[in-house]
């Protein structure tokens, strides 16, 4: 198993205002839940090595489903690794080269 965090060195993409500390450190802890296993779904990020992929709940989160109906449609998930999810859909999105495709991970 693969399990994915990120330093802050990382997350400096977020500004180097004093008050980014927090932010930056919030978002290393959030990411951390994002797991990363060949074993489970072909190794596309999950949470918690669970079968639920990042991509299917910003999938219902961008489709306007509330938090609410999603924790209740999936009860062992707890309201943090939504933000888990948003956090690892951004920072994935920050650390990859528009013009290559590649990754800067």
């Amino acid at each position: 198993m693969r399990q994915v965090f990120v330093d802050t060195a990382a997350l400096v993409a977020l500004g180097n205002k004093r008050d980014d500390w927090h932010d930056r450190a919030v978002a290393t802890k959030k990411i951390g839940r994002i797991t990363l296993d060949p074993a489970i779904i072909g190794g596309k990020p999950c949470i918690r090595r669970l079968r639920v992929t990042v991509g299917t709940l910003l999938g219902l989160m961008a489709t306007g489903i509330s938090r609410e109906r999603i924790l209740a449609a999936y009860p062992y998930l707890e309201p943090d690794e939504l933000d888990a999810a948003l956090a690892y859909a951004a920072w994935r999105s920050k650390n990859r080269d528009q013009k290559t495709g590649t990754d800067h991970v």
